[in-house]
């Protein structure tokens, strides 16, 4: 009976990407040690294994080279020749071969190598100690980022699986393929104890999709979850009030219907309080189960690096190991996609930018082959990872003279700048101190990309250097892109959310130790000068009045300087579900997203990179001054009537931002009782709302006389001719879709009609 190969032809494929991963990174060990024996003994083991497999579906062509390559290795354990840089490469380019051949079986069930005969006789004349031409082997441009080892969904067609470099499945990483070392070799060690040894007959492939739907109803029942708690805090209000009438002058049928419902709601809460109670411990437990399955050992992304390495040093004339340490540990997928760029990006800044060339390194004492080390570990509900070299260091003066170049008009400002100042620059787009670009580098979007990648999952950067010893570059990330650790603060009168991963310290400093340097405020802690900035200043409110005496004041760390963020009040951590904000509100750099303080209220979560890059915008600003003055500042206020809870919480929240007071109502009727209580200066409202809609809100405001000059936006999902024509016939100012809705939309449409200050209704406009 013959052997049908679609039954196996997944297990197949992963297994003989995960395998050519371990054959590579056995040569670079070979390479930099030759005596190492488990490494060649590794090496023929995996090659021997890859061979099993093609034979055992008769994929006839890749056995042969795989035949070929082990017999040339098999040299070298007969001490007939050792591994130089051109075998590596030879090896790279089989190992290319190899995996177009299993891309082709993927996508049409049937292996092509096209160069075997060329490929099998560079084997032969290899074994027997011939020389060959390398340049006469085609090579196949397989190789891609790190990113896309990532893959597709583990239960999609082997196709796809294949697709992009023959991706990893994620849940084959069970052994080390590198443990066996020494230190001037490239090595991967295990981290944490996290390779788990996986029951394989227990398991089951999982696609990535379903595991998102998963979490994302997970997170939607926690948000109900907020709700309920909410409703038996309610409760337990009614209780209170209720107890207050013990004392009135009742009569005893009143106060015995009291009694009775002081009775049922006491069973009431006390049936619900239970199964609250249960129903927390169960979400936490649900939540880190679903959490954990979409979490991916860091050796998905990470086993390709020496390759990397290996081939960027030798196409620059270098000598360059690497050493990874902690590639177990665990992370969520969604986050692992982001950092895969960001890691090439700065592995390749170290090789091309940070070590020297052999001539140099010997002037400066240093051995010749170059060193990076790669540094991944768990901090609480966080990661970090650090990438580390001993080469040159920052160049701060070409720094200096290009940031200039670039900003001629800021030179006196540049020329003041410390070395961690200057530190930023390399994070601006388009900025590098090269004055030629190459494959690698010189175009000025590395760091760019690195920075907008680690941001764009709640992370952070730090950077250290060192002229003529190196730089470590190091990545802090949250564990799960759907839980956030934090802080709630108080600024302004509004309640905000930081990252636990921007803060270091929270403090409570004596105002008598805070002292004036230059355009600085500073305080000493432990013998260091430390920085402060309010976050005021970088939120554009008036500073709140506080005591005299001690400053709430939270420390973060920046890029490459901690600084001293001072509050009106730190309210308390917690660990909170994050929302993302709606597509149309993104683009407001201070807030990456919301989460649900305890009773249910939105607060936005401050992105503290975007913070602490406002705040030094504005550093040459004499705070004093723009405080110290005793009158008030006048700021425009705007209504926000919207039904949705969340819609109306991340409005008030972004206007908030703008600067703006902000009243918000739930309807029309909650809006035109407000509007005749408290001055307004413009209404920005929903459509279809319960009691009272927009329209009717729209003609109430028109038809009072003491409103009708008021400014309305509407924001709606309606897209229908005589909606807009009735809004336009009532004298709305400016409809907006929110189908097509932006935050820059709106604020402009606020922004123009407050400073114009409308007198006049006028038609809408698109």
């Amino acid at each position: 009976m013959a052997l049908s190969k679609e039954k196996f032809l997944t297990l197949f494929l992963d297994e003989f990407a995960e395998n050519i991963l371990v054959a590579e990174n056995q040569i670079i060990l070979l390479k930099n040690d030759s005596n190492n024996a488990d490494a060649l003994a590794t090496l023929l083991r995996t090659l021997h294994t890859i061979k099993g497999s093609t034979r055992m579906l008769q994929f006839n062509k890749m056995e042969s080279l795989v035949h070929g390559a082990e017999t040339v290795f098999k040299g070298i354990r007969e001490g007939r020749y050792t591994v130089d840089a051109r075998l590596v490469r030879f090896f790279f380019i089989i190992a290319d071969h190899l995996r177009y051949a299993a891309k082709s079986i993927a996508e049409n069930g049937d292996e092509s190598l096209p160069s075997l005969g060329l490929l099998s006789a560079a084997c032969e004349r290899l074994s027997a100690n011939e020389a060959f031409d390398l340049s006469s082997i085609p090579a196949l441009a397989l190789q891609t980022s790190a990113q896309e080892s990532l893959g597709p969904a583990p239960s999609q067609n082997p196709s796809k699986n294949i697709d992009k470099n023959a991706a990893l499945s994620s849940n084959r990483h069970e052994h080390n393929p590198l443990s066996k070392t020494n230190e001037t070799a490239t090595t991967i060690q295990d981290g944490n104890n996290a390779h788990e040894n996986l029951d394989k007959e227990s398991s089951i492939r999982v696609d990535a999709a379903t595991i998102d739907r998963a979490i994302n109803l997970v997170n939607t029942m926690t948000v109900r979850q907020l709700r309920l708690r909410s409703a038996v805090d309610q409760i337990e209000n009614f209780q209170r009030d209720l107890s207050k009438t013990s004392n009135l002058d009742l009569s005893k049928t009143a106060k015995r219907n009291l009694a009775e419902l002081a009775r049922a709601m006491r069973l009431f809460k006390s049936q619900y309080s239970d199964q609250l109670f249960e129903i927390d411990h169960g979400m936490q437990e649900l939540r880190e189960t679903v959490i954990g399955m979409r979490m991916l050992p860091l050796s998905v992304i990470l086993d390709r690096f020496p390759r990397m390495v290996e081939e960027t040093a030798s196409s620059l004339g270098k000598e360059v190991c690497i050493s990874i340490s902690g590639d177990g540990v665990r992370l969520d997928r969604t986050v692992m996609e982001k950092l895969s760029d960001p890691l090439i990006h700065l592995i390749r800044n170290s090789v091309d930018h940070g070590i020297e060339s052999k001539e140099k390194r010997i002037e400066a004492g240093k051995p010749t082959r170059g060193s990076i080390r790669l540094d991944c570990k768990t901090e609480g509900n966080r990661i970090s990872v650090s990438v580390s070299d001993d080469g040159a260091g920052f160049d701060y003066q070409s720094i200096r003279e290009r940031a200039i170049g670039i900003w001629p008009e800021e030179e006196s400002d540049i020329r003041s700048m410390g070395e961690e100042e200057l530190t930023h620059f390399l994070f601006k787009p388009g900025f590098t101190t090269r004055a030629n670009s190459n494959a690698l580098s010189g175009r000025g979007i590395g760091l760019d990309i690195v920075k907008t990648n680690i941001e764009a999952v709640k992370g952070q950067i730090q950077v250290q250097s060192k002229i003529g010893h190196g730089s470590t570059f190091t990545l802090l990330l949250p564990v799960s892109a759907s839980t956030m650790d934090g802080m709630f603060v108080s600024c302004s009168d509004r309640s905000y959310f930081i990252p636990a991963s921007s803060i270091t310290r929270t403090l409570l400093i004596d105002q008598s130790t805070c002292f004036r340097l230059g355009q600085r405020d500073m305080f000493n802690l432990e013998g260091v000068n430390i920085p402060l900035s309010d976050l005021s200043m970088a939120l554009q409110t008036e500073q709140s009045t506080r005591p005299l005496t001690s400053i709430p004041v939270l420390l973060v760390r920046g890029p490459v300087e901690t600084i001293g963020i001072v509050v009106d009040r730190i309210l308390g951590y917690d660990s909170l579900v994050y929302q993302g904000l709606p597509k149309g509100l993104q683009k407001n750099p201070l807030v990456q997203g919301v989460v649900f303080d305890p009773s249910f209220h939105i607060i936005p979560i401050l992105n503290m990179w975007a913070v602490l890059d406002r705040l030094r915008s504005v550093r040459a600003m004499d705070t004093h001054r723009r405080f110290a003055s005793s009158a008030p500042i006048e700021k425009a206020t705007v209504l926000v009537v919207d039904d949705s809870i969340s819609t109306r919480e991340i409005m008030v929240s972004m206007l908030h931002l703008e600067g703006y007071d902000v009243v918000s109502a739930v309807d029309g009727v909650d809006a035109l009782e407000k509007l005749r209580s408290t001055r307004t200066d413009i209404v920005v409202s929903d459509l279809n709302m319960p009691r009272m809609d927009g329209l009717k809100l729209l003609e109430n405001i028109r038809s009072d006389q003491n409103l009708a000059n008021t400014p309305v936006i509407i924001v709606t999902t309606v897209n229908e001719e005589p909606i807009r024509a009735r809004a336009e016939a009532l004298g709305a100012n400016k409809y907006i879709l929110k189908s097509s809705f932006e935050q820059d939309n709106l604020i402009s449409a606020v922004r123009n009609l407050v400073s114009a200050g409308k007198k006049t209704t006028k038609g809408p406009t698109s």
